[in-house]
């Protein structure tokens, strides 16, 4: 396959496991950028991650209506994989690919550090 090709869904797929993967490991460090970008319909924050030397992601969530008629719709929510430049706007953003919820959920987790969290908490009482 052409290493531009445009359409490579197994290379996207294999981006979003690797940046899951190293998100845990915390190979990666995410930061909140939500308040110096902006998003349409954002539902949460936006995160900002070096992956490479001057080679940026952004991950979020977002809000757009899905019409089950003329007149009716309903909020469903996305999240979106962004190639971005150091301020965290975007440059190209990765098709709908499996993994993009994981992905920010652990970034969700990482950046909350929940894992000392839960560790200190449930250590008070010895338990």
């Amino acid at each position: 396959m052409d290493k531009n090709d445009i359409n490579d869904e197994r290379k996207w797929s294999r981006f979003v496991e690797k940046l899951h993967a190293d998100t845990l490991q915390r190979r990666i460090e995410w930061q909140d950028i939500t308040n110096h970008v902006e998003r349409d319909n954002l539902d949460g924050p936006v995160f900002l991650a070096q992956i490479l030397p001057e080679k940026y992601v952004v991950v979020y969530q977002y809000r757009y209506q899905y019409w089950t008629d003329e007149d009716q719709f309903f909020w469903e929510t996305e999240t979106a994989i962004e190639l971005a430049d150091a301020g965290g706007q975007c440059l190209w953003r990765l098709p709908g690919v499996r993994g993009r919820a994981a992905l920010l959920d652990a970034v969700c987790y990482v950046v909350s550090d929940a894992e000392d969290t839960f560790n200190e908490y449930l250590g008070q009482d010895g338990t």
